[in-house]
């Protein structure tokens, strides 16, 4: 619950702070620490958009659902509270794949770090660890 918490904070403020630069081209983030720490510089590459969508949307997107499987773990279907942490094990394959490929691109591509992006990266991480040990069922 903490990582998914953590993780959809981070994602919304990358969110706000890409819908500011979009709106204002001159604002700076409050992450831009340097040349090399800069969410700015990272929220401008054309990888900060999928579909012409921010990728925090999808990221906040992401935390939701873990969110709500969390919430059905609790009040949700038999075939869902039986094995919660397995759909978020699940999910978090998927997550830790894009999360991965956009810190690639982050450090190897764009050559920025952004240290929200690394938040986020840390919690689909956690989540993975977490979710993958909690597990009853073996997942392979």
């Amino acid at each position: 619950l903490a990582l998914a918490l953590v993780g959809l904070a981070s994602s919304l403020a990358s969110l706000w702070v890409h819908a500011r630069m979009l709106a204002n081209p001159g604002y700076l983030s409050f992450c831009d620490v340097n040349a090399t720490f800069s969410c700015t510089t990272v929220y401008q590459s054309r990888y900060s958009m999928f579909w012409h969508t921010p990728v925090a949307l999808f990221g906040a997107g992401y935390y939701i659902v873990v969110l709500l499987l969390l919430a059905g773990a609790v009040r949700g279907p038999e075939s869902l509270r039986e094995n919660p942490t397995g759909h978020i094990f699940a999910l978090s394959t998927v997550g830790l794949g894009v999360s991965l490929f956009l810190a690639y691109t982050s450090f190897f591509v764009i050559k920025a770090v952004c240290l929200m992006c690394l938040v986020t990266y840390g919690a689909v991480a956690g989540l993975f660890l977490v979710s993958g040990a909690r597990t009853p069922f073996p997942m392979t």
